[in-house]
C-alpha cells in the first residue's frame, strides 16, 4: 500500500535533501497525498515532520557520543550548515545546541527536556 511506502521512505530519508514534490513524484501521487499521509503517521505537515525527525534523530547522535561535532551532526542529519540546525533546534527546543548538549554532557539529561 502506498501509504505505508511512503511513510517508510520519509522515516528511511529524512536526512536527504528531501522535499514533498520528491517525494510525490517517487511514488506517482500527488503532494496532496503524501502531505494527507504525512499528517495521519505524524500528526504534523511533511516540512515539520522532516525537522522534528532531523532534530530527534540530531539529539540522539549527541547523547551516543562523547566527541560531538555538532556541525558534523548539523550535516548527518540533513542540514547544509550549523546555521540551519542551529535555527530548527533552538525553535524546536527553545535552547540552543551547544548549551542542550553542555547541560547533556554534564547531567546526563538534555536541558531541553525541562523547558
Amino acid at each position: 500500500e502506498y501509504r505505508v511506502k511512503v511513510f517508510d521512505y520519509i522515516s528511511r530519508n529524512f536526512m536527504n535533501d528531501i522535499t514533498l514534490e520528491g517525494v510525490a513524484k517517487k511514488f506517482n501521487v500527488t503532494p496532496f497525498y503524501v502531505e494527507k499521509v504525512t499528517k495521519r503517521f505524524y500528526s504534523h505537515s511533511f516540512y515539520k515532520t522532516i525537522i522534528s525527525l532531523r532534530i530527534w534523530h540530531a539529539r540522539t547522535m549527541m547523547s551516543n557520543n562523547d566527541s560531538c561535532n555538532l556541525s558534523e551532526i548539523a550535516k548527518l542529519c540533513g542540514y547544509i550548515d550549523y546555521s540551519g540546525f542551529y535555527k530548527a533546534y533552538t525553535k524546536f527546543f527553545k535552547v540552543s545546541p551547544k548549551k542542550d548538549l553542555e547541560h547533556y554532557k554534564k547531567h546526563k539529561q538534555f536541558l531541553s527536556s525541562f523547558m
